[in-house]
């Protein structure tokens, strides 16, 4: 047998990480099978996911994007840990202005494909409520680029731009 012609995948239902821990491995029936989880928000299966691992093939498939993931490797079905996930401060519209949380928190969500943000960002103009449609994890998307900035992992509490620190010290020594 080679085990390169033949795809294996997490088995079985898991709604948590300690039952997860107990799954077995078992191999597909296709070789090209995809491995299916469920999507995680805040470490554990979206609301209304059954917490399925699996084989996606034949009459098991991942058919809602909002609940399940696929991923084309044996073994790639595994349980999100703190290393797959960056620390971000979370951005909030209180109605008057948009204020980061006081510290950063792990981005848990899943993206549409299964993946988890690698970076964080934050609304470039500070009063302005409109521009800004995320909470902080992730880059912004590809339509906010003149009103959402992307930084690194947990570099997204604020943003001084070079011209305001410049005006701000051109100021203090004018005095």
């Amino acid at each position: 047998n080679d085990l390169a012609n033949f795809r294996y995948c997490l088995t079985g239902t898991a709604d948590d990480k300690d039952v997860y821990s107990t799954l077995k491995h078992k191999f597909c029936v296709s070789p090209d099978a995809e491995c299916m989880r469920p999507i995680m928000v805040d470490g554990a299966p979206v609301a209304g996911g059954d917490g399925f691992f699996g084989c996606s093939e034949e009459d098991v498939a991942c058919d809602d994007t909002a609940k399940c993931t696929t991923c084309p490797k044996s073994g790639c079905n595994t349980w999100p840990t703190a290393d797959d996930w960056v620390k971000c401060f979370r951005w909030s519209w209180d109605g008057v202005a948009w204020t980061p949380s006081l510290s950063a928190e792990l981005c848990t969500t899943a993206a549409e494909d299964g993946s988890y943000p690698a970076s964080c960002s934050l609304p470039q103009a500070r009063d302005t409520e409109t521009g800004f449609s995320g909470n902080g994890c992730g880059e912004c998307p590809a339509s906010e680029t003149e009103t959402c900035l992307t930084t690194e992992a947990g570099k997204n509490a604020a943003h001084v731009s070079t011209l305001s620190a410049f005006l701000g010290l051109t100021l203090l020594i004018s005095l």
